[in-house]
């Protein structure tokens, strides 16, 4: 099933995957691209990307933009 994750960066990703809960890395099946319809009132542009997260367990949502990293974990029941 692919899932959409939209999040808010200062600029484009010059990195951007999915580590999965046997350790294997998953590029997104799309974007990441503009996201311009928000309500949510943040500092920073928002992206989303689509992902495939094929199993269950903990999954890492990995960013880079310049010398910022960031993750987002996620649990994937099933």
């Amino acid at each position: 099933q692919e899932w959409k994750i939209v999040f808010k960066l200062d600029d484009f990703p010059s990195v951007f995957y999915a580590v999965g809960p046997t350790g294997s890395r998953t590029n997104p099946v799309w974007g990441p691209d503009e996201h311009t319809s928000s309500n949510w009132g943040r500092p920073g542009a928002e992206w989303g990307a689509g992902f495939v997260l094929d199993r269950a367990g903990c999954w890492d949502i990995h960013a880079t933009v310049g010398a910022v990293t960031g993750d987002i974990w996620l649990r994937v029941l099933s």
